[in-house]
């Protein structure tokens, strides 16, 4: 079926509390064509559903510093699940499974914490359950992250140093290997 246009409804409300903080929330649709095959070798509809978010933001130090925490639902159709199969071209097959509901939260703080350094941290908690099984086994469920730059001044202006950490919890997922037909292991890949 070719569709030749799709409607993708967003609404969104930003209400200031205070100087320092806002909170807000939006709502859309969700229409995203997936390149995941099934057995046959034919390519999953598109993922349907939609979003809700709710939030509070925060601004400190004149701007310099910005926070957010948010919590985020989701329901989606035609989401990619792993079949253990095969596609045609020996890929891993996919089925779209409906009613998949995921929910979560968001916190993140970022800045300019003095004129040469800049600062980046987060953390996320995000599950995706079909009738309450899991259905999200290779995207981790708790995710933190912390980045930092440095801008050098004097004889090194124009030299940025910067770097990183993410963390997640484990992913996992099954996998048969070429010539042992009909193994499947169990791998925990994070």
């Amino acid at each position: 079926m070719c569709e030749t246009g799709v409607w993708v409804p967003y609404l969104g409300a930003v209400y200031d509390l205070n100087d320092n903080f806002s909170v807000y929330a939006s709502y859309t649709t969700i229409f995203q064509p997936q390149d995941l095959q099934d057995e046959s070798g034919r390519v999953l509809d598109p993922l349907r559903g939609d979003n809700s978010e709710v939030g509070l933001k925060g601004e400190f130090m004149e701007g310099r510093l910005t926070s957010s925490l948010a919590y985020f639902q989701l329901r989606q159709d035609n989401f990619g699940k792993e079949t253990r199969g095969r596609t045609p071209s020996g890929g891993i097959a996919y089925g779209a499974v409906p009613g998949v509901r995921t929910h979560g939260v968001e916190f993140e703080l970022a800045g300019q914490l003095t004129s040469q350094r800049q600062m980046h941290a987060g953390y996320a908690y995000k599950l995706s359950r079909q009738d309450g099984d899991n259905v999200s086994i290779l995207s981790p469920e708790h995710q933190f992250k912390r980045y930092t730059t440095y801008d050098f001044e004097g004889g090194w202006k124009g030299l940025t140093l910067g770097g990183g950490a993410r963390w997640q919890s484990k992913t996992w997922g099954e996998v048969s290997r070429p010539g042992y037909a009909g193994q499947v292991q169990h791998l925990h890949l994070g």
